[in-house]
C-alpha cells in the first residue's frame, strides 16, 4: 500500500543548530497519528549548521542512514 505524505503535512522545527522536516513525532514534537511507519521510526530532512555536531548519542536496535548533499557530516555512537 503506498501512502502520500505531502510536504505541507511535515512539521518544521528549528533546534538551534539543527533544522528539520520531520515526518513523525520528534523531540518535543507529538502527534499520535505520526508516531511511526511500521518499522520506521524516524524520517527526517535535516539541515545542520556549519562547524556543528551531534553530540554522541545512543541508538538502541536501530539504523541510522544519513544521506549528505552537501558538505561533511561525521556522526559516532556511544558504545
Amino acid at each position: 500500500m503506498i501512502q502520500i505524505f505531502p510536504v505541507s503535512s511535515r512539521h518544521h522545527a528549528v533546534f538551534g543548530w539543527l533544522k528539520s522536516n520531520l515526518s513523525f513525532s520528534f523531540a518535543d514534537y507529538h502527534d499520535p497519528k505520526t508516531t511511526s511507519f511500521g518499522l520506521m521510526r524516524d524520517l527526517n530532512d535535516d539541515f545542520v549548521l556549519s562547524l556543528r555536531v551531534f553530540g554522541i548519542h545512543l541508538h538502541q536496535n536501530m539504523e541510522v542512514v544519513s544521506i549528505v548533499l552537501e558538505g561533511q557530516l561525521e556522526h559516532k555512537e556511544a558504545s
